[in-house]
């Protein structure tokens, strides 16, 4: 075992070709090469490694030389704010956060991730409700839906360690055959299903959200709303989060209950009810379900 600081090794003491498991503190980059004075093959580390991970990126007892760097202290965190990368800020390193240990709590608008790190948001406190994973600066500001509703996080580092200066592989000319007609059995009889999909994926759920988002009155929204979910069946996450992008309250109702017919969770359908700021809009909303 030999204990390295920061700096340029351009042939290791410890001996050459001889490095099976390196064990990194949080904060440095270490840059390996199989050949000495930085040559050859390069494989680039900011996290421990064992034997395995060396051996299946072929870098196991290979390594002449070494570079170990500090990274810039900026690159260790995720700063989430409650504006466009302004206002209140907090840095976070790798962990889980629930909104009370935020200062942001459920008004963030705007996150700084470095490269290697990443961060996913959850809509609910408790890493619930539905989620953006991001490994890049992301804006929401001025998003009806999406800024200012994230309440808890979990931040990590992400680890992709990467060969560089492979020799490329040539592959041989694949020699042609001459073609000998073949008699093609005839095709099986196909029995379609002209049924409707009844589901909203992942991807028809976040166009449906940018689609309605992107009307500017409450009546092109609802029919925008009503043609994205055709014959879906939805969550109640899916319904929530489409319903706050109403503008006023009574187009909130229509469309709850408009929605009840595709909801795939009816039992638990009540709890839409937080989308309203009214009493009256809640009143209206029990009398609705009172009468399912």
């Amino acid at each position: 075992m030999k204990k390295l600081s920061p700096g340029e090794y351009p042939l290791l003491e410890i001996g050459n070709n001889t490095v099976s498991s390196i064990e990194i503190p949080r904060g440095l980059r270490v840059m390996l090469y199989d050949e000495g004075a930085y040559g050859g093959k390069s494989l680039t580390l900011t996290k421990s490694v064992g034997t395995d991970l060396l051996k299946s990126l072929g870098f196991n007892d290979v390594t002449s030389s070494v570079i170990i760097e500090q990274r810039d202290p900026r690159d260790l965190f995720v700063t989430i704010y409650t504006d466009s990368y302004k206002g209140f800020a907090q840095e976070l390193t790798p962990g889980r956060y629930l909104t009370r240990d935020l200062i942001t709590g459920d008004q963030l608008s705007s996150v700084r991730v470095p490269e290697g790190m990443q961060a996913t948001l959850y809509e609910r406190d408790y890493f619930k409700g539905f989620i953006a994973m991001l490994d890049r600066n992301t804006d929401y500001t001025g998003s009806k839906m999406f800024d200012n509703i994230y309440s808890s996080i979990i931040v990590e580092d992400i680890f992709n360690p990467r060969v560089v200066g492979e020799p490329i592989q040539v592959v041989p000319p694949v020699e042609i055959q001459e073609e000998v007609p073949v008699e093609l059995a005839p095709p099986p009889t196909v029995v379609y299903n002209y049924d409707p999909p009844c589901e909203m994926s992942e991807k028809e759920y976040y166009s449906a959200l940018k689609a309605v988002e992107s009307k500017p009155f409450s009546d092109d929204k609802m029919a925008t709303a009503r043609l994205a979910t055709k014959d879906k069946c939805m969550t109640n996450e899916q319904i929530r989060s489409i319903a706050r992008l109403f503008n006023f309250e009574e187009q909130t109702l229509e469309f709850l209950q408009y929605a009840y017919d595709l909801a795939t969770e009816k039992s638990t359908y009540y709890t839409l009810n937080d989308v309203f700021k009214f009493m009256s809009s809640k009143e209206a909303f029990t009398k609705f379900l009172n009468s399912k």
